[in-house]
């Protein structure tokens, strides 16, 4: 990742209320990237858990994809952390590979469920941490 800043912010969609890290180019990149609506950043976390005032938390689940046989490959589960002190954050991003696995699905579809269960109790196979010291609080948009 290269961006030096991110900004955290809350969003919603269709109801569904959670938080973004995301990453900008400088302090002025931050500032434009919070006052947009739907923003883009360098990089991006999605947390959908308020575990405390200081701690976040989400997790992605990938059905993989079809080797167009019915069998389903590279599916994994990424559970993520952001944890907040007076003066900085800490975001932690671990991936755990899934086995590949047969769809179930009459067309051959890969599923989320199937994907998430061939990757549950693997072990961690890819760690991203981000660290981060704040600099300034941002208007809301």
């Amino acid at each position: 990742m290269t961006a030096p800043y991110l900004i955290i912010r809350k969003d919603s969609f269709v109801g569904f209320t959670y938080y973004s890290a995301i990453g900008c180019a400088s302090v002025a990149a931050c500032r434009t990237l919070a006052a947009e609506k739907q923003p883009n950043g360098a990089f991006s976390f999605i947390f959908d858990t308020v575990n405390s005032a200081d701690k976040l938390s989400g997790a992605t689940r990938s059905t993989g994809f079809s080797d167009g046989n019915g069998n389903c490959k590279d599916p994994y589960i990424a559970e993520r952390t952001l944890v907040r002190t007076a003066e900085a954050i800490r975001i932690e991003d671990r991936t755990f590979k899934g086995d590949s696995y047969k769809s179930d699905d009459p067309k051959g579809f890969c599923t989320t469920e199937l994907g998430a269960k061939a990757s549950k109790g693997k072990p961690c196979s890819a760690l991203e941490v981000l660290t981060g010291t704040f600099v300034e609080a941002l208007p809301k948009s």
